[in-house]
């Protein structure tokens, strides 16, 4: 993996879930690390609307005067083309490639500074009614909130090689298209997996990744307890949100009473 270091205005890290899976997750750390076909292909109607992208990991551009040219033979010069068929005039154009299709990753909601407003002294952040679409479409009732992302990555990167970018949403700007070919020289492929759809926006994925196995099968990686730097409970708590005092440390005291 690539030198990183998770983005500066990053303050939580969010991870919905059933609550039959919270206490496990504070308690030993058991996050579960998917694969892209997990949730391009779901033939078994096992997922919920907003875990089903077809492009998962996939990057994506637009093209345009797409045609397709017929094999009508072949000389000692190579293959002899008919004449163009157009296709499309225009349309979106999507590839993955085979590291990528065994890279597992986990993904987590981000809190930035931006999610942030004041009042009476104190910061506050809530996610108000889109706790209900989270409900509808993801099927999650429970929580757990990271209040020390750095730390919580450090704890991941104790047993497994890892990199974690927010996800970018929609068509790359100049800069995101430069910092993807640049990673691509680098030998890192794998910076395509971090472009969705702009329809799921709403969803503030940051997306931790580790490095490509030889299978495709789901498992659970379990760092330890996080009950210091992580607080859990019902989904519910995050319609109106969370006030903080002096400090995160302020917060996450609410695990240990």
């Amino acid at each position: 993996m690539i030198a990183w270091k998770i983005e500066s205005d990053i303050v939580f890290l969010i991870k919905t879930m059933k609550k039959k899976h919270l206490e496990k997750a504070l308690s030993t750390g058991e996050f579960r690390f998917s694969y892209p076909e997990d949730f391009s292909n779901n033939t078994g109607g096992t997922l919920n609307p907003a875990q089903v992208d077809a492009w998962d990991s996939r990057h994506f551009f637009q093209a345009e005067n797409i045609f397709a040219y017929p094999i009508v033979g072949k000389n000692e010069n190579g293959y002899i083309y008919g004449s163009g068929i157009k296709l499309a005039d225009k349309t979106t154009m999507t590839e993955i490639t085979g590291i990528n299709k065994h890279t597992p990753f986990c993904s987590f909601r981000k809190i930035t500074e931006q999610d942030f407003i004041e009042r009476d002294g104190k910061l506050i952040f809530s996610l108000g009614d889109t706790v209900d679409r989270i409900q509808a479409e993801f099927g999650h009732d429970s929580f757990v909130l990271i209040a020390v992302p750095n730390e919580f990555i450090n704890r991941i990167k104790q047993t497994h090689s890892c990199y974690g970018k927010s996800i970018i949403y929609g068509e790359l700007s100049l800069e995101d298209v430069k910092e993807f070919e640049e990673s691509e020289k680098d030998g890192f492929s794998q910076i395509k997996m971090f472009q969705k759809r702009e329809i799921y926006d709403w969803q503030k994925e940051y997306r931790v990744i580790l490095s490509p196995t030889e299978t495709t099968e789901s498992f659970n990686i379990h760092v330890g307890s996080i009950k210091d730097i992580a607080y859990g409970g019902d989904i519910e708590e995050l319609r109106l949100g969370f006030a903080l005092g002096k400090s995160k440390e302020d917060f996450i005291k609410r695990n240990d009473e």
